[in-house]
């Protein structure tokens, strides 16, 4: 599995910092490293939301610096091995240094010509679920005519999506559910209810996929996923099930049962 793990000083949350400090600049900085603890160079390591990319050095280190602080999707990728993407939380200040592992998808014994890029493979399967209207579909044509808008905005325009506002220009994807919602306040982390995102309000927060990848499926502890960390210039295709029943069954895994959202990304 692809693994981040903060190797340096731990930080205090975003709620307990001064409110001054949260106009001030901030880095993300770490390693790159395969499984056996080989640094990876050549490794695109990018925050879609502010438009920024870096690749990693020979000894498989990358920094961002002039961030501005907030929640991310902090993405990471190189050709041969499986794509990383995980939301994080970037502070104020030096923050601490992060180790990522990158899993190879491939036998790195055997030497084979890549013909295919995987994405475009699986984004054929998001053509032919929109030709058969299986869910709500949104192209990069979409995003090009609202450009500028935030990505939450252009999928809020999918009939049946409810989109929930956090207090920091947050957006999640939610659906009303009734009896779903009664256990949903045990699976909303603390933070993010801080943020705005109050089970209270009847919601129930749907599995969000990313390139394919389940981000977040609905189990108690995990982070809600925030629409607005992606750029919508880098969105290809959006896909909607408001609820799991026509939803490809590859996605339907955890307690998600308030619907899927899936992302495709350029």
């Amino acid at each position: 599995m692809t693994a981040i793990t903060p190797v340096g000083r731990w930080l205090l949350p975003a709620s307990l910092l001064l409110p001054g400090l949260l106009s001030a600049q901030a880095s993300l900085s770490g390693r790159v490293m395969t499984p056996d603890k080989r640094p990876l160079s050549g490794v695109e390591v990018s925050i879609a939301a502010l438009s920024r990319r870096t690749l990693t050095d020979s000894a498989g280190m990358f920094r961002l610096d002039s961030l501005a602080p907030g929640r991310y999707l902090i993405a990471a990728r190189r050709l041969g091995f499986r794509s990383f993407s995980s939301m994080t939380s970037v502070f104020a200040g030096e923050g601490p240094e992060y180790e990522l592992t990158l899993q190879p998808t491939v036998n790195e014994l055997a030497k084979v010509d890549v013909t295919a890029n995987p994405m475009e493979t699986q984004f054929a399967d998001f053509e032919k679920r929109r030709q058969l209207k299986l869910g709500r579909y949104l192209t990069a044509d979409d995003f090009a005519k609202n450009d500028g808008r935030p990505v939450a905005d252009v999928v809020a325009g999918i009939p049946g999506v409810d989109i929930v506002r956090g207090r920091l220009n947050e957006a999640w994807f939610g659906s009303r559910r009734g009896a779903e919602t009664i256990l949903m306040d045990r699976k909303i982390r603390e933070d993010d209810k801080q943020r705005g995102a109050n089970p209270g309000k009847g919601m129930c927060y749907a599995t969000v996929v990313l390139n394919g990848l389940v981000v977040y499926r609905g189990d108690s502890g995990e982070g809600l996923f925030d629409l607005n960390s992606l750029n919508a210039r880098d969105i290809k295709g959006v896909e909607v099930y408001t609820t799991t029943a026509n939803a490809p069954q590859q996605w339907l895994t955890g307690n998600g049962s308030c619907g899927v959202i899936a992302i495709w990304t350029k």
